[in-house]
This record gives structure tokens, C-alpha cells and sequence, in this order.
């Protein structure tokens, strides 16, 4: 039943999704080719457009998905939506997973249209393809491959953990105690949200004594706690960056997502 509801998802949101990233690529084109042109008055503009044109697209789809979970799930269409007799997490699941495949999709989109820009921005100064890619290995040769493979991977781990804590919150918002509020609710839980993560970001990042050496960059057994309080005392920088931050949001992810599908299972109120 997952995979039936999943291809449900794409038939309805992929088209729309496809025609945004279409009408994206459309004015990125555009500015990008005013940008080959070289002119110097139109340059800057250009190269502003086109940035601002392909980079649009991961929160534009990741918006219009939250939107349509909303309303598929509580507004009008909440209830036919309710009357497939499949349990909650089945349909939070596959509205979240669609989300997730949405947003690694406009992801590789801004980041090929930002490739582009890049290579008709150098290419039009009159530099050559390896003169190009010269800041990048040099980038790899300092940090290495492992690092930028791990940092991929947190992006894309970091974008499902808060796909499903979205979700979470406005299934949770959307309990019948507060109905009140109408989509209020999910509002304040997002600020309720973002100020759980800052605190907690900052406790783990002082705390779990898990840390980056910033002078080597090696990862050492170490509390930035104490080199914070120093750095504080001291007026210095820290020499060390504590790593617990990264487990913030899959803690909220595990938290949240469960009680997302308790308020689903037990607690939903249509409106």
C-alpha cells in the first residue's frame, strides 16, 4: 500500500514540480545568457538572476509539498484522504518520502544550474576549463574527499530529518485541541521548532565530547565546553568545534516523527 500512496504522490505533485523546475530553468537560461553576453552594466544583474533563479527551486517545491500536505491531509481533501483504510504512518510515510525525493531532485537541479553559471561566468572572462576546476582541487587537495563526501551526506540526511519533522509538526498542529488556531498552530509550533534546535544544537555542540581540532583537522575525543569557557575568559578562539550539533535533528526527526503519527493514528481533526 506504501508504494501505491508513493505513486499516487508523484502522479499528482510531480507534474506540477516538473513545470516549476521548467519555468526556473526557462529565466535561468535567460540570465545566464545575458550573463555570456559580458556586458558589464547587465553582468551583475544577470549573474544575480540566475543564481536567485536555480537556487529558488529546493524551497520553492519543498514549500508547495508542505502546502499540499496540509490540505491533503486536513483541509477538504483531509477526508477522502482519511477514508483510505490504511494506518497513519502509512500515509506519513509516503507523503514524507515523496517530500524527501522532491527535494533531492530541486537540490540536484540548483546545484547543476549553479555549475552552468559558474562555467559561463569564468568562461566568458576568457578562462579555460582547468582554471576552472583549480579552486576546487585545491579545496580537495586541503580538506580531502572524505570530507566532502561526509558533508554531502549530512546535507542529505539533515534534509529528510526535517522533511519529517515538518510534517510532525503541522500533524501535530493539527490536533483538535487546538483548531482554534487553524493553521496558526503549526506556525508556532515551526517557531517552537527552530528554538528547540538552537538549544539544542548549542548543549550537544558544547557537551558531547565528540570534536574537530581546527588547527589539524582531525576528530578528537574532546569537550569544546572547557575550551569554550576559555576562549570566553581569554578573549581567544576556540581550538577545537564540538560535532554533537549534527545529531540535533535526527534526535527530532526520531521524537517528532513519532509523535507526528500518534496525533495521525488518534488525534486527527479535519477542518
Amino acid at each position: 500500500m506504501l508504494r501505491t500512496l508513493l505513486n499516487e504522490e508523484i502522479r499528482f505533485l510531480a507534474p506540477i514540480h516538473l513545470k516549476m523546475l521548467g519555468i526556473f530553468t526557462i529565466f535561468g537560461v535567460v540570465f545566464v545568457g545575458l550573463l555570456a553576453l559580458n556586458l558589464p552594466i547587465v553582468e551583475a544583474f544577470a549573474l544575480l538572476g540566475a543564481v536567485v533563479a536555480f537556487a529558488l527551486a529546493v524551497p520553492v517545491v519543498l514549500i508547495h509539498t508542505a502546502v499540499e500536505y496540509w490540505q491533503s491531509m486536513y483541509g477538504s481533501r483531509g477526508y477522502l484522504t482519511q477514508a483510505i483504510p490504511v494506518r497513519g504512518r502509512v500515509l506519513y510515510a509516503a507523503k514524507t518520502l515523496y517530500a524527501f525525493a522532491a527535494g533531492l531532485v530541486a537540490g540536484c537541479f540548483t546545484i547543476a544550474g549553479l555549475l552552468v553559471i559558474a562555467w559561463v561566468a569564468a568562461t566568458s572572462q576568457g578562462l579555460s576549463v582547468g582554471e576552472i576546476l583549480q579552486p576546487l582541487r585545491q579545496l580537495l587537495d586541503l580538506i580531502g574527499i572524505g570530507w566532502v563526501v561526509a558533508f554531502f551526506v549530512y546535507l542529505i540526511v539533515e534534509l529528510a530529518c526535517v522533511i519529517v519533522c515538518v510534517a510532525a509538526v503541522m500533524s501535530i498542529g493539527a490536533q483538535g485541541r487546538w483548531n482554534h488556531l487553524g493553521f496558526g498552530a503549526p506556525v508556532i509550533g515551526f517557531v517552537a521548532l527552530y528554538l528547540v534546535a538552537q538549544v539544542l544544537s548549542m548543549l550537544l555542540l558544547l557537551t558531547v565530547p565528540v570534536a574537530l581540532e581546527l588547527a589539524s583537522g582531525d576528530v578528537v575525543n574532546a569537550w569544546m565546553l572547557p575550551d569554550f569557557i576559555e576562549a570566553v575568559r581569554t578573549g581567544s578562539d576556540p581550538t577545537v568545534l564540538g560535532l554533537g550539533f549534527i545529531a540535533v535533528w535526527p534526535l527530532l526527526a526520531v521524537v517528532l516523527g513519532a509523535w507526528g503519527v500518534r496525533a495521525i493514528e488518534r488525534h486527527t481533526s479535519l477542518r
